[in-house]
């Protein structure tokens, strides 16, 4: 059925008059350039990066690039060595490294997840977990063979554009916020309890954002990082850091290798250090919060600790209620509806409700995997179903990704948010807004091949 939509979307794309209206309003970039929202927007993000160079921030920085030169530049003659020379030029080679970020990394991480999670799965869970893993893969494979008849057409000041915006609205909602509750979230677990939702919503929106700046920023050299690139990349994750979540600091730091990586300013050997890197800091900051929390500090227990509770409540839901259809979509809906009022449905959030499937109470909220919402929204075939639809929309994401890199920040923007959802669940409005954008963008730069492309 996706790939009946998209195919009519594509033969249909030059009668179109969405995507007639899309190519008028960006043709040339004219209406984007002679615009004062788009002046106004351009003038604010040049004061940000001039009042962060002033800024003590910046000097800390500068104060810590200059302390750790030495490391540099130690590090710099020991990549030289033979034996370091020697792996990278392996990994170089390596096609598992090479598509790391590529799709595929969905349903290895999903397989990692539950491997990792101390549960004793039932037959059920088993059909299910690998069934959904089935479908996605047949998703990929359905999204590579449609990408051999297609070419993108997008402009980068589209992109850039959006990514722009995006970033304006996130440091808005920080700011707002951080005047709202005069402190800072992520030195105190009781202020990052009072914040406004409406406020993180608007704040996370720098994340995706910076995927979308950097797809289009200007490449001058491949595989090296310019100053104002890393500035980019350290001025978009502030308000994710200093808010103090773990998934949208995690999602970050996965878009942002995603497009590095892909857009060639990242070796293989340098991703994979990055990725271990990533590793190491997710454990520590677990250890550190159960530390914090009274509990034990075990490396090993505090990596298995979110899967095993995550997963052994998806083992509960299915030993409840089997494959059936529980909720008929309120799950999806309360993601809108309690954070909108206007719109009719549930008050209570989407993690509250699968909890209260789940055996808690109404006062708790819980996920229990990408799984449990489609689950029992729509029963086994709403997994089937979404999971072809994910693996499908990915692959065609990152297989036009490759032939136009302005598209990697909508795709790394799809792959960020779906591997943290194998734990988090897809259910939050932002998260909504985000993957239906990057989707759309997507769709409509599709063109069928011509014999001339082809």
């Amino acid at each position: 059925m996706i790939g009946l939509i998209v195919s009519f979307l594509v033969a249909s794309a030059q009668e179109s008059m969405l995507v007639k209206a899309f190519s008028r309003l960006f043709k040339g970039g004219r209406i984007i350039k002679d615009s004062k929202t788009a002046l106004l927007i351009k003038n604010l993000f040049a004061f940000f990066v001039r009042a962060s160079r002033r800024s003590f921030f910046s000097k800390v920085i500068t104060s810590l690039s200059l302390l750790l030169s030495p490391l540099f530049s130690s590090w710099g003659k020991l990549r030289n060595s033979p034996i370091i020379a020697k792996t990278s030029s392996f990994l170089n080679n390596s096609y598992f490294i090479d598509h790391l970020l590529s799709p595929i990394a969905f349903p290895l991480m999903i397989l990692a997840f539950f491997a990792v999670a101390n549960v004793l799965y039932g037959l059920k869970t088993l059909i299910l977990i690998f069934s959904g893993i089935t479908s996605f893969l047949i998703g990929i494979f359905w999204g590579s063979l449609e990408s051999r008849r297609l070419n993108p057409k997008v402009k980068d000041l589209t992109i850039f554009s959006l990514g722009l915006i995006m970033l304006v609205i996130g440091f808005l909602g920080f700011f707002l916020q951080i005047g709202r509750v005069m402190a800072i979230p992520i030195l105190n677990e009781a202020v990052r309890r009072r914040l406004s939702p409406k406020y993180n919503y608007m704040a996370w929106t720098s994340v995706p954002g910076t995927f979308y700046v950097l797809s289009t920023f200007k490449k001058e050299e491949e595989e090296s990082l310019p100053v104002k690139l890393l500035l980019l990349i350290v001025i978009g994750f502030v308000p994710t850091f200093l808010l103090g979540y773990r998934t949208e600091m995690l999602a970050y730091f996965i878009g942002v290798l995603t497009v590095l990586y892909y857009r060639k300013y990242m070796s293989k050997f340098a991703l994979l250090l990055w990725a271990a890197f990533g590793v190491i800091i997710y454990v520590v900051t677990s250890v550190v919060r159960l530390m914090f929390a009274g509990l034990t500090a075990n490396p090993l227990w505090a990596a298995a600790y979110r899967p095993t509770i995550t997963a052994g409540f998806l083992e509960g839901i299915v030993m409840r209620y089997g494959w059936s259809q529980v909720t008929g979509g309120l799950i999806h809906l309360s993601g809108i509806s309690s954070l909108l009022r206007f719109i009719p449905g549930p008050r209570y959030g989407p993690r509250t409700i699968i909890g209260i499937y789940a055996g808690g109470r109404r006062t708790i909220s819980t996920t229990a995997t990408i799984f449990a919402q489609f689950l029992l929204d729509f029963g086994f075939k709403g997994v089937i179903l979404a999971f072809l639809a994910l693996g499908f929309l990915l692959s065609i994401a990152f297989n036009m990704s490759k032939k136009k890199e302005a598209l990697s920040g909508p795709y790394a923007t799809l792959l960020s948010y779906a591997l943290v959802g194998i734990e988090t669940g897809i259910l939050d409005l932002n998260v909504y807004i985000y993957l239906i954008m990057s989707s759309i963008i997507v769709i409509l730069s599709l063109r069928a091949k011509t014999k001339e492309t082809s």
